[in-house]
């Protein structure tokens, strides 16, 4: 299993850290069925890693904000997910980190158990239950029971932009008495930028992107996660870019000012020396 003391030293040593995004989806909004098949999975991830990803984490249950309700089915996702975490943890253990981006507890408990991933990244923060094995389990039960760390992402809003804020912080900490309580032994904060789902207007998100609200996450004493890359919101900064993957460019100017203002680690799709700048220094 993950040594949570390496990943702390990692987290305080001011490196900025790097997680892939690899989909193995049919639907997600960026790079649906890109990376069904083993083989382009493989060079993904052997790129990301190449390219600086320490992190790698895959999703099998897409949120694209076109589809109106989560409901993929235990099997479908299972069927999605585990295969290739399989091969591909057998390849790349001890070279980078599995995250496994999913809501379902059992999921990430099955996961888990063969030892398979070092961190669930849950967007609904526990929220969500499924009974196994006679119990009734969370995220929060699974991380607590394998001494994993868990990534909680904020999805709720408020109409409010004065409140907004605030919000944000009082929901990551309900989140994290509830973790400690379980015994969950090691958090990282997501402030869920993005429409859809998540239900946030641009002027929220861009509140988000704020270094004062970044410094305001910074007191909770906890890693900070953003994941911004292709997102809707960018297009709507910059209306010339219709198509998900024109955005990397832009995704890494905001991705680098989220750095250096003092957020942790950046989930993305393409890792910084992966993308053509056209000579401007970031």
């Amino acid at each position: 299993m993950i040594d949570l003391e390496n990943l702390k030293k990692l987290i305080n040593s001011n490196q900025s850290i790097w997680m892939g995004i690899l989909n193995l989806t049919h639907d997600s909004f960026s790079d649906g069925k890109m990376y069904l098949d083993f083989n382009a999975a493989y060079r993904r991830v052997i790129d990301l890693v190449f390219h600086g990803a320490k992190i790698i984490d895959f999703g099998g249950q897409s949120s694209n904000p076109k589809i109106k309700e989560l409901n993929l089915s235990f099997d479908a996702e299972w069927n999605r997910v585990y295969p290739m975490i399989k091969h591909l943890r057998k390849i790349f253990y001890g070279k980078v980190l599995f995250s496994i981006d999913t809501f379902s507890p059992v999921i990430a408990y099955k996961l888990a158990e063969e030892n398979l991933i070092d961190i669930i990244n849950d967007i609904y923060s526990g929220e969500f239950t499924e009974n196994y094995q006679n119990k009734t389990l969370t995220t929060f039960d699974v991380a607590a029971h394998f001494k994993l760390p868990l990534i909680l992402m904020h999805k709720n809003s408020i109409d409010n932009n004065d409140d907004f804020i605030d919000e944000v912080i009082n929901f990551f900490l309900e989140k994290l008495s509830l973790g400690k309580k379980k015994g969950a032994p090691f958090f990282i904060l997501d402030p869920g930028i993005g429409f859809g789902h998540f239900g946030k207007s641009l002027s929220q998100i861009l509140q988000l992107l704020n270094k004062e609200t970044i410094n305001k996450l910074k007191k909770l004493n906890t890693p900070i996660l953003y994941g911004l890359s292709r997102k809707k919101f960018i297009q709507n900064l910059h209306p010339e870019l219709e198509k998900s993957s024109e955005r990397d460019f832009q995704s890494k100017i905001l991705e680098f000012s989220c750095l250096n203002d003092g957020v942790h680690m950046i989930r993305s799709h393409k890792m910084p020396s992966e993308i053509q700048y056209d000579n401007t220094i970031l």
